[in-house]
């Protein structure tokens, strides 16, 4: 029986029945991306490729095409194929800058739009970074790459007087743990935060003076009388200007 120069020698079923979406960027890395797709076939995967517009300056999409077996995305199109469904994402190599973009949520090219909607979707991505030493040691780097990492909670406040309405977006980091508390009391916690971020910023309070930095509880200063807490009042002027600014 003949072999083609296509074909690959299975070696495992690890990734049987599953479709990866890879991602090429244009690092040099890029170089063993024939390697990398070929050595996934011999494990079952089933891919769909997407190369930017800089990693086609290292390979070229035939070669890439050749090692795949499937189509390769090179630019916009009417298919929107980057959009469907997969089990995960790879991006091998990625360069810094498409980690940022995709950090800020920047939608410059196919690769980047996927990444989007995995994130919408919480579709595994998994990135392989590439770049000069000098980059990859840039305490920028580390930020960015930490920032992929972090998990937030969402909040939004809004105000309406019936007819307009404007609203406020904050978020707050999610610590994944916390000596005493558990998942539910973190989240709950870092919900609280991001609410009251969200009210701070709808009704343009200064916040700077947070409690939970300055107040030191008592320690090193004797216990001091204080008056029973007044009822706030409603700012009924603040409360107008506000609603001013929609009208």
């Amino acid at each position: 029986m003949s072999v083609r120069d296509t074909d690959v020698e299975k070696r495992g079923a690890s990734l049987a029945g599953k479709r990866i979406l890879v991602g090429v960027t244009g690092g040099i890395a890029a170089v063993d991306t024939v390697r990398l797709l070929r050595e996934m076939r011999r494990h079952g995967a089933e891919m769909l490729v997407i190369m930017t517009e800089s990693a086609q300056r290292v390979i070229t999409p035939l070669a890439v095409e050749w090692a795949s077996q499937c189509e390769v995305i090179t630019n916009w199109d009417g298919d929107m194929k980057q959009l469907e469904d997969v089990d995960a994402i790879l991006v091998a190599p990625a360069t810094r800058n498409t980690i940022a973009a995709h950090l800020h949520g920047m939608q410059q090219g196919p690769l980047l739009m996927a990444l989007s909607a995995a994130r919408s979707r919480r579709t595994h991505v998994l990135m392989i970074p590439s770049m000069h030493a000098d980059l990859a040691q840039d305490p920028v780097t580390d930020d960015i790459v930490a920032a992929n990492d972090r998990t937030f909670v969402k909040a939004v406040a809004s105000i309406s007087d019936g007819v307009a309405s404007i609203q406020t977006t904050a978020f707050a980091e999610l610590e994944l743990s916390k000596k005493g508390m558990d998942a539910s009391q973190l989240t709950g916690a870092t919900s609280s935060y991001a609410r009251k971020y969200a009210l701070n910023g709808l009704f343009c309070i200064d916040d700077n003076k947070d409690a939970d930095s300055t107040n030191n509880h008592g320690k090193g200063k004797p216990a001091a009388t204080t008056k029973p807490a007044s009822k706030p009042k409603a700012d009924k002027a603040k409360f107008e200007e506000v609603l001013s600014y929609v009208q």
